[in-house]
């Protein structure tokens, strides 16, 4: 337990507990101490407004209500029936930007393609029309949506296809 002597008044004070600290002095409103103020004096200092009513242009919904649920129930944790989705194999022609699920022509295998993003026409288009107006002209090699997209197979890792952008046709990677 640890103290202090003020040396001044000769007595010991613990410093384990907390300094007591006094609540500030109440404040005064006005002249005569009051705080309150009158109703008249409110609506002074308050701004007038116009009261605006609003009608909405739609019409309401109508509330939707669902079943209480039943805590007890735990059908819908169970299953018995197991629910495979199989996605349409997208035939190599319609391939875009996107990684799709289609048939290598090398592997022979139905894969999802990985596409990698290259410099194209679309994007030495754009460098070339931007290099007029601005210094900015690297742009477009910094957006994948002005690059060709590359289709490949994970499996064999060969190009599938070729998606220009310049042109908007699909080129079938033959070798």
């Amino acid at each position: 337990m640890s103290s202090n002597i003020d040396t001044k008044s000769n007595t010991v004070e613990d410093s384990s507990k907390p300094p007591v600290e006094q609540p500030p002095p109440p404040y005064s409103g006005g002249s005569d101490g009051s705080t309150s103020i009158t109703a008249t004096e409110q609506t002074q200092l308050l701004p007038s407004r116009t009261v605006t009513t609003y009608t909405s242009p739609y019409s309401p919904t109508q509330n939707l209500t669902y079943p209480p649920i039943n805590n007890n129930d735990r059908s819908y944790y169970q299953h018995d029936q197991t629910v495979i989705l199989s996605s349409p194999v997208v035939p190599l022609s319609a391939l875009r930007t996107m990684p799709a699920l289609t048939i290598c022509p090398h592997c022979q295998r139905s894969v999802l393609s990985t596409v990698r993003y290259e410099s194209g026409g679309c994007t030495w288009l754009c460098c070339v029309a931007l290099s007029f107006f601005t210094p900015l002209c690297f742009i477009p090699f910094c957006v994948t949506d002005f690059k060709d997209a590359i289709h490949r197979c994970p499996n064999c890792e060969k190009i599938m296809a070729k998606y220009c952008r310049f042109d908007g046709n699909v080129y079938q990677h033959r070798g």
